[in-house]
């Protein structure tokens, strides 16, 4: 039994990686470019990011605004239509990726 756990637990390790990397082809080595395009109170850089060839943005998002306490849910509302409207321009400038953190 703990031979053939062995044998799935290799097969899994071995096969799923390669699946999930050709699924999303902006993630493989060689191709992605990640940027951090927020530092403090600098943000919405993907224009930046763009122009220096990266292709991942990990824009602030909610992550900042949680970590300064929630606001209204009107404020968190107008938010998050901005960071849509933010990350769909991105995209269209050359991102291919917007990873956000809550």
């Amino acid at each position: 039994m703990k031979s053939l756990f062995r044998l799935a637990f290799i097969f899994i390790a071995l096969t799923v990686p390669g699946i999930s990397a050709g699924e999303r082809p902006e993630l493989q080595v060689g191709i992605a470019g990640h940027a951090f395009d927020h530092l403090g109170e600098i943000s919405d850089q993907a224009d930046a990011a763009v122009a220096s060839g990266m292709s991942i943005i990990y824009p602030g998002c909610f992550g900042q605004m949680g970590a300064e306490g929630l606001p209204a849910a009107k404020e968190l509302e107008d938010y998050r239509k901005t960071y849509i409207a933010y990350v769909r321009q991105a995209k269209e400038r050359g991102i291919k990726l917007s990873l956000a953190y809550v």
